[in-house]
């Protein structure tokens, strides 16, 4: 039987030989077979709205698709492969392989979005690629090169009343900000929020939900200090009782992360209400509040028998009642 070389996609030709033994053989003509061509044409990245781009972001739906001819049998299976931009095909493992089936002359791959389900993240200065498609007994088709607009992060900042600070005080609210590219509106990003730790990296701390809108992350956090073991503020309280916590914060969107922000230092206010022995408050009386690096403060009670001192070092305190 001849083999087609489906790569070169000829129709293989044959003839008929016939004779007996008392007359000379003779020929057919020449005759060609017609065979199922299965082709794939029409290579292209879809949205998830049917449209078809050439470029996509992390973190948004997209799908390989290519047009089959009538001798692609419905619901056969199509293979595509991801490469980047200048692979040999023939020399490289693909990066992904995905699947697709052949439904009324078009086969599509599931939905994936990008930096999440197939790659957390192209290598480092990978972000154009391209990928073939084939089927039994076809050729591969290659598609047009397309771009991972990848996320950029800038001019991340800690802010009050719309002005960029470097001092907070426990227990405000604070809006965190950062500039971004490539992350479409509504998409979720994580805050990171670190402190350094005592072997000169970072503990984290909290983490912070926003979402993106015009290009733009604001988030509202409630400034917490928390004490945490390896910490360098949990280190200087017990070394020498008090502390100013120094944090930082970084933008995550999938695998992509930020720099660091600029170091935000915190101190808090001093508020305690002095009680008696029946925990009754001691109105307009004078006292001493013992700071942890040795100061003394002196002051008087409010008639509700408050005690308030502000923007103090973090650390542990004592009031003195007059007699």
């Amino acid at each position: 039987m001849h083999e087609v070389d489906y790569q070169k996609r000829e129709n293989p030709k044959y003839f008929v030989t016939a004779h007996s033994a008392w007359c000379p053989p003779k020929r057919s003509e020449l005759m060609e077979i017609q065979l199922k061509r299965p082709e794939l044409s029409e290579p292209c990245l879809k949205d998830n709205e049917e449209n078809k781009i050439n470029d996509t972001q992390v973190g948004i739906p997209i799908k390989f698709s290519v047009n089959c001819n009538e001798d692609v049998e419905q619901n056969a299976d199509i293979a595509f492969r991801l490469y980047p931009e200048g692979s040999d095909i023939k020399t490289t493992e693909a990066e992904c392989t995905l699947r697709g089936k052949n439904i009324n002359g078009i086969a599509e791959t599931e939905e994936l979005c990008w930096g999440t389900k197939n790659q957390e993240s192209p290598p480092e200065g990978t972000n154009k690629y391209f990928f073939t498609a084939q089927t039994r007994n076809s050729p591969y088709i290659t598609s047009n090169v397309f771009e991972i607009k990848l996320p950029e992060f800038s001019n991340l900042a800690w802010t009050k009343d719309s002005n960029n600070i470097e001092n907070a005080i426990v227990n405000e609210f604070l809006i965190l900000k950062c500039d971004v590219k490539n992350i479409p509106d509504y998409q979720q990003v994580i805050v990171e929020i670190f402190e350094p730790d005592t072997e000169g990296g970072d503990k984290h701390i909290f983490d912070v939900k926003g979402k993106i809108k015009d290009n733009k992350l604001e988030v509202e956090w409630k400034v917490e200090y928390l004490e945490k073991v390896g910490t360098k503020s949990k280190n200087e309280i017990d070394e020498q009782k008090y502390t100013i916590p120094e944090y930082h914060f970084l933008v995550r969107y999938f695998g992509y992360k930020s720099e660091a922000s600029p170091v935000l230092k915190l101190k808090f206010n001093f508020i305690e209400r002095a009680l008696n022995k029946n925990n009754n408050p001691i109105p307009d009386t004078y006292y001493v509040l013992l700071t942890p690096d040795g100061q003394e403060l002196y002051g008087k009670t409010d008639k509700k028998g408050f005690i308030r001192h502000d923007d103090l070092y973090i650390g542990k305190y004592k009031i003195i009642i007059a007699k």
